[in-house]
């Protein structure tokens, strides 16, 4: 991808430890690699910690090792300060902002002894040096016939008063160790089981003025957008497919009480389920400690899910926590669930609506936030907003209804069409003037229309690294969940449009009948795993047989270890061609019978370096790209594609199929997103230049690239998060 010069500097501060100027170099180093534009400088510093080597650090303040660097941040001296995780306090000034990197050395503390000696055979009497409570616990339960003193100074200089004699052995994070090169010295490693660590060892983390829009961009590139799941209410079957989803790759769960636990089971091995529930009268948490909870968890760059029993936009109290989330910069989405008022009157046959007898209804809790409960009245009725369904259609019969009523036509109004759809459009005005901005529209879209104070509110949607731009994946179906989740992780909209379907040739089977005679199978795509996995099966294919396995990137190879195989040759720096070339110089396959499988649109530089090699090469076409055709096209009277921003391109038939739907000048107008070299030379033959490309094809690395740009983009023009978000829009 090629990067403009930058007249964007920063200044970051370290402290000036040894230990220090290595991590933080190491940072610097991976953020100039990110975004190469811009200028990082690095401004060492001690601190009090460094200074004061009389206090024991078990009775030491929470900044004791961050808080100068930090307050010259604060006075503009520095744009942001680098500090080991567990050095940041649990809480921060309200002018200061943070999160972590995902570069984390061990998390584990290691022992260590002077020479060959051994903990289990130092003598009673012997001295520990620890610098914590939880490391003098352990040694007082693992060790109670040694001796506990408090050690101060850096790793070295720990080493040092060790093999002065001063201590017996001493315990310490396995991350210094490692970053100084002192991995020799380490006599045993502590498992966390038998000594937990604080969440932050190993890691680093940054921290910034609040609100620096240029760090707050840059954070974007390294947290996810938090999801707002409605569990459904009673069983676990009413929440959503997509909160399921959601559950399944979180790391993080924060749950309500009003929900059925079985949903927890969901979650992966190692994620954490946090209970957060609130009833009436008793709350676990406050509602601000659940915010804060979010936000730290989000901070620390982990997936996180808040369970919000029924649906999260009906009085689950939704818009207290995105508010916050909004101040601070932070993405979210929300997926919505089954709230209670569905179930309890449809699921009991007592229907809120019915044909001759009720034809609407207003809903509103009675409980006052001070207590109490609300005044029923004719008047307070008033003020409640009105939801109507499938009233687009004959909207100015309702508009002269309602006003005839004695409502105020300048009354805030809002129609959903498509609601939930990839088109879906909102269209808002007053009263009076809604019916006129409805007809420059689709009329023929099914709607809702909401009337009162609350239509001119919306999401914010424009935070995080990708901004709320909608992202049209084009790609084949199998490829889509994968894009949906890290597009969604950056804050962007992703956009199902897959141009490409693919379809097994089953003929493989017949033209491949005796797989063991070849030494080597070549395998250069995910989708190229799934469909010889079917061509295994189709050909009854004896698994204990299969030659060595050699594939063309990581992505690859974690698609062939979902089917329990393990590649025996898989490139360590490159993918695709220039990974096989890779291999091919490291194994010599001179005489080796290889069997290629392959897309019908693969090239054959693959077959052709194999067979440059000495290989005696068999290509085989396992499957075929077929463009999807105007079945793609979700409304022919409306727009020959959904709505989008960027386009993301991963072969050179989804461009080709994009320019016959929709033609070249389209796509010029998008930011365009591509794959790999033969898709973006496609994207060439028809007029575009300016395209982001990853150094590694595939889709994580595609859409990473994709951030690192707009970041890189909103940091040059010092733009701000947009501030509309959860407030009134304009009328106009």
């Amino acid at each position: 991808m090629t990067m403009t010069k930058s007249s964007v500097v920063f200044r970051a501060g370290t402290r000036s430890s040894r230990l220090a100027l290595i991590q933080s170099n190491e940072i610097i180093s991976r953020l100039k690699k990110i975004w190469p534009a811009f200028k990082w400088e690095l401004v060492p510093e001690s601190s009090p910690g460094d200074r004061n080597r009389e206090m024991d650090l078990r009775e030491s303040p929470a900044d004791f090792f961050t808080r100068d660097l930090d307050k010259r941040v604060i006075d503009g001296d520095l744009d942001f300060a680098i500090h080991s995780a567990k050095d940041m306090p649990e809480e921060y000034e309200e002018s200061l902002d943070w999160f972590r990197l995902p570069w984390c050395e061990s998390r584990d503390d290691v022992i260590i002894c002077r020479g060959e000696e051994d903990p289990e055979t130092l003598g009673s009497g012997s001295i520990v040096g620890v610098s914590s409570e939880r490391r003098e616990d352990f040694v007082r339960k693992n060790f109670p016939e040694m001796g506990i003193k408090s050690i101060r100074g850096n790793v070295e200089e720990r080493i040092e008063q060790l093999d002065r004699g001063g201590f017996d052995m001493i315990i310490t994070a396995e991350a210094a160790v490692n970053r100084l090169g002192l991995q020799n010295r380490i006599t045993k490693r502590i498992s966390r089981r038998e000594l937990p660590t604080p969440s932050g060892q190993g890691c680093i983390g940054i921290t910034f003025c609040r609100n620096d829009p240029r760090f707050v961009h840059i954070r974007d590139y390294f947290i996810k957008a938090v999801r707002f799941v409605g569990a459904g209410c009673g069983s676990g079957d009413m929440c959503t497919q997509k909160g399921i989803i959601e559950l399944s790759n979180c790391d993080v769960c924060l749950y309500d009480s009003l929900m059925d636990k079985a949903l927890l089971s969901y979650l992966k091995e190692d994620a954490v389920p946090v209970f957060v529930g609130k009833r009436s009268g008793r709350h676990s948490l406050k509602q601000g400690e659940i915010v804060k909870l979010i936000m730290k968890y989000t901070r620390y760059g982990k997936r996180v899910v808040r369970l919000k029993g029924g649906d999260p936009g009906i009085f689950g109290r939704l818009s207290e926590e995105i508010d916050e989330l909004e101040k601070f910069g932070i993405p979210y989405r929300v997926i919505p669930g089954i709230s209670s008022l569905n179930y309890a009157s449809t699921s009991s046959g007592i229907l809120l609506t019915r044909r001759g007898i009720s034809r609407g209804f207003t809903v509103y809790t009675p409980r006052q936030a001070a207590g109490g409960s609300l005044d029923f009245t004719p008047l307070h009725e008033k003020k409640l907003p009105y939801v109507f369904f499938m009233s687009v259609n004959i909207l100015k019969d309702v508009k002269k209804s309602l006003i005839e009523s004695g409502l105020n036509s300048e009354t805030r109004t809002a129609v959903i069409l498509n609601s939930g759809f990839a088109d879906e459009r909102i269209i808002r005005g007053s009263l009076e003037d809604i019916c006129g901005k409805l007809d420059k529209e689709d009329s023929g879209s099914p709607g809702i229309v909401i009337v009162g104070e609350i239509a001119g509110y919306s999401y914010r949607k424009t935070l995080g690294g990708l901004k709320g731009k909608r992202v049209l994946l084009t790609c084949s179906e199998n490829l889509i969940p994968g894009g949906e989740r890290i597009i969604d992780d950056f804050g962007g909209i992703p956009v199902r449009g897959s141009l490409i379907k693919l379809e097994m040739n089953h003929k493989a089977k017949d033209d491949i009948k005796d797989i063991s005679k070849y030494d080597w199978i070549v395998l250069t795509s995910p989708s190229s795993v799934r469909f010889f996995m079917i061509f295994l099966k189709e050909g009854r294919k004896d698994i204990r047989r299969l030659p060595k396995i050699m594939v063309c990137g990581k992505a690859t190879a974690g698609e062939l270890l979902r089917h329990n195989l393990y590649p025996d040759a898989v490139p360590e720096t490159c993918s695709g061609a220039e990974g096989i070339a890779e291999i091919v110089s490291k194994i010599s396959p001179g005489g080796a019978a290889v069997l290629r499988f392959r897309s019908d649109l693969a090239g054959r530089k693959v077959s052709q370096l194999l067979a440059g090699a000495g290989a005696v090469v068999t290509d085989c076409i396992l499957y075929f790209n077929k463009p999807i055709g105007d079945e793609f096209i979700p409304k022919k009277d409306f727009s020959p594609m959904p709505e989008h921003d960027i386009v993301f391109f991963a072969s050179t038939s989804a461009v080709k199929e994009y320019v016959r739907i929709s033609g070249r000048e389209l796509l010029k107008r998008k930011i365009i997103l591509s794959i790999g070299k033969p898709t973006s030379e496609e994207l060439k033959n028809n007029g575009v230049n300016d395209i982001i490309m990853p150094e590694k094809a595939d889709i994580e690395s595609s859409v990473s690239a994709l951030a690192v740009s707009i970041i890189k983009n909103s940091v040059e023009a010092g733009d701000l998060h947009d501030e509309d978000g959860g407030r009134h829009e304009e009328l106009s």
